[in-house]
Order: C-alpha cells, then sequence, then structure tokens
C-alpha cells in the first residue's frame, strides 16, 4: 500500500481516521491523502471565473479550508507525517472519487 485516501470533514470521525491512516502511513511508508470538499451542486471546474465569482460564500469557504487544513493537520500528526492536504469544490462523493482516480494508481 503506497497511499491512503482520507475524506476529512473535521468531524471527530475524520480525525479519528487520519490518526489510524496515519499509524498505518508510519509503519508501511504510505503517502495520505487528506481530501476536504466544499459542498456545492455548481459543476465548479467548468464555470468561467467571473461565474465563479458570483458565489463568494463557496469561494470563502474554499479559502477558509486551503489556509485553515494544513495547520489543523500538523495538530493532529507530527510534522514529519506524510500527509497531503487536498482541497476540492463540488459534490463531496464525486470529488473524492476524482482524486482517488487521478491520484491512486490502479492496483
Amino acid at each position: 500500500m503506497k497511499t491512503i485516501l482520507v475524506p476529512f470533514d473535521f468531524s471527530p470521525y475524520a480525525v479519528a481516521a487520519l490518526q489510524t491512516a496515519y499509524k498505518i502511513s508510519h509503519k508501511s511508508g504510505a503517502e495520505i491523502l487528506c481530501v476536504t470538499v466544499v459542498p456545492t451542486e455548481l459543476d465548479w471546474e467548468f464555470l468561467s471565473e467571473e461565474a465563479k465569482a458570483k458565489h463568494s460564500q463557496v469561494l470563502d469557504e474554499y479559502n477558509e479550508a486551503k489556509e485553515v487544513l494544513p495547520s489543523y493537520l500538523r495538530n493532529i500528526a507530527p510534522a514529519k507525517a506524510p500527509i497531503k492536504p487536498i482541497v476540492k469544490i463540488g459534490v463531496p462523493f464525486e470529488s473524492i472519487l476524482q482524486v482517488a482516480k487521478s491520484s491512486i494508481p490502479p492496483t
């Protein structure tokens, strides 16, 4: 196992999952992808910059997650932990699957 994907919504369950993933990665050397998704039904990747600008709440949540997630992760796991924070905008399960498909090679 070389990569562990952990969906992360800042809940106690997500924190517990991340801590478990860290323990596994510490033993196996796997990289952890920590994926946070700002939920929206908008097809964000296909919107123009002008259209995206009209959704300031989504942009604010995205920017906050990009800013907060790395420091939050450092509080959960040691600084040397191989955790890559990823923040997406979209339908959560679709965005998480997209990250999995693009980041984790098939076995």
